[in-house]
């Protein structure tokens, strides 16, 4: 059961389903077996592959076998006290991709136990603001997901489900999926190895925890050591993600660096990262004074808005902004210091444009025009050098529902919304990938509003049932274009 010290804790903003929602095996062993065995790739180079064996009942100075039939290849090497086998050795592996999603059935032998796996080999690291694979320079164009199927209630449970959801963010020509918020059937990460898509895998450190509470910590190590270990095997698993939008303080700043900590430990061969939560008051009042002179400039107002915005002006003083000045959002969050990739959530056009009429008392249909306006000129950069991923951005709309006026709620409300924060971000060239929110529409709890949400997230770029959306083919167009290549 959900409580104040669980991971998550009792307010989410998902369903959160109950009971065995997946599959449960029954595994038989010998009194000496293998646990767990994982092969990696350590230097695209030289194809520098490291294994490790974990054994449970063989003495030290007995032997781990690793087997890769397609290559000719087999080491062994000697367990340890500990009943661990560790080696490397280079073979001529084809790294994998999204392009050439390359797989090697690969058998760990020790006493008389075997298990095998299909195993793809890449490196993933940084290098300043890029993301690197396998050396090279790389975008990620992606979009998050729930773990909702398509076309059916529930829990996308199976490997059919999982490849479904794939498909469709193919289909957006994206090679990214964030995995949000929680760990998924083990049949996602599969899916991705063989489809060649990378994965953001994530626990549920979602919102405020009880930062300070040993429990909770606890549960939260044990959440990433069982995600780590069960698919540190998945090439396509390129990021882990420690938390989504959590606020600052001391304990949690305690609390997550162990969790990075933990996850460098675990497996130092891929990058870790968490949703870093967006806005603060300083930047929200910045960006108001920009709307400001923005709808003073375009005219049109209502005495009461025009009475305002001057006021915003005048108390910016010389500050103040003129009507075509750009703005520059800086990702300042001390948790970005310690992860590999800063990532962002923000909601600019949606949920802001709301916060911004409760400060101003000017209404959201005079603000979102300006702030759709306003993206086009302005960028988000970070305050350390290091990739920018946008981890959420959009806006809500039923599908079927339309307005040619741009109404809330509308396709063509979401659609420009996605055009603006596009044009921004591909202005901003500090940020190396994007994860929309979210590719489909999923039950939620928080979301009542009758005949729009029906405790749905209406942010989906296609509905429950599948049916696409227009920004589907705007963000599907713009990772066609040159963003989406890699070009500047």
């Amino acid at each position: 059961r959900l409580s104040a010290t669980s991971v998550p804790t009792l307010r989410t903003d998902w369903w959160p389903y109950g009971g065995l929602t997946r599959d449960v095996a029954l595994v038989q062993t010998p009194a000496s077996f293998i646990r767990n065995a994982n092969a990696r790739m350590t230097d695209h180079a030289s194809r520098e592959i490291e294994v490790r064996v974990e054994t449970s009942g063989m003495e030290a100075g007995s032997t781990a076998t690793v087997v890769i039939p397609e290559l000719n290849v087999e080491q062994t090497f000697a367990v340890g006290a500990d009943g661990v086998a560790v080696g490397r050795f280079t073979a001529p592996v084809e790294p994998w991709s999204p392009e050439q999603p390359t797989l090697y059935e690969v058998e760990f032998r020790a006493g008389g136990d075997r298990i095998s796996d299909r195993i793809g080999f890449r490196t993933i690291t940084t290098r300043g603001r890029q993301i690197l694979l396998n050396g090279v320079p790389i975008r990620l164009r992606g979009i998050s997901t729930h773990e909702e199927p398509i076309g059916e209630a529930g829990v996308a449970y199976s490997a059919e489900h999982a490849r479904r959801l794939l498909g469709e963010a193919t289909a957006l020509n994206a090679n990214f999926v964030r995995a949000a918020h929680y760990p998924y059937s083990r049949h996602l990460a599969k899916a991705a190895d063989e489809l060649g898509v990378m994965l953001w895998e994530e626990v549920p450190v979602y919102w405020n925890i009880a930062w300070n509470d040993p429990g909770t910590l606890a549960l939260a190590r044990d959440q990433v050591e069982r995600l780590v270990r069960r698919d540190w095997n998945r090439a396509a698993v390129i990021i882990w993600s420690v938390a989504n939008e959590t606020p600052l303080s001391d304990g949690r700043m305690r609390f997550l660096t162990r969790l990075i900590d933990d996850a460098r430990e675990l497996d130092d061969s891929r990058l870790v990262s968490a949703a870093l939560l967006g806005g603060g008051r300083e930047q929200f009042a910045r960006i108001i004074a920009h709307l400001a002179a923005r709808g003073l400039e375009r005219g049109g107002l209502d005495a009461h808005a025009e009475t305002v915005f001057r006021a915003i002006l005048e108390r910016a003083g010389a500050a103040a902004p003129g009507p075509d000045d750009g703005y520059t959002v800086t990702i300042d969050d001390p948790l970005g210091e310690l992860t590999d990739v800063v990532a962002y959530n923000e909601y600019f056009g949606w949920y802001y444009s709301a916060f911004f009429a409760d400060q101003t008392g000017v209404g959201e249909a005079v603000l979102r025009p300006l702030m759709l306006a306003l993206m086009r000129d302005m960028r988000i950069e970070a305050s350390v050098d290091k990739p920018v991923h946008i981890s959420e951005f959009g806006a809500g709309a039923k599908a079927g529902r339309h307005s040619a006026d741009l109404h809330v709620w509308s396709e063509e409300y979401q659609a420009e919304v996605y055009r603006a924060q596009l044009a921004m971000l591909g202005n901003s060239p500090q940020v190396q990938g994007m994860t929309p929110w979210i590719l489909k529409d999923f039950r939620a709890m928080l979301r009542p509003l009758a005949d729009v949400q029906d405790y749905y997230n209406r942010k989906g770029l296609i509905d429950e049932n599948g049916r696409r959306k227009l920004a589907f083919d705007v963000l599907k167009a713009f990772y066609q274009g040159p963003w989406g290549k890699g070009e500047t």
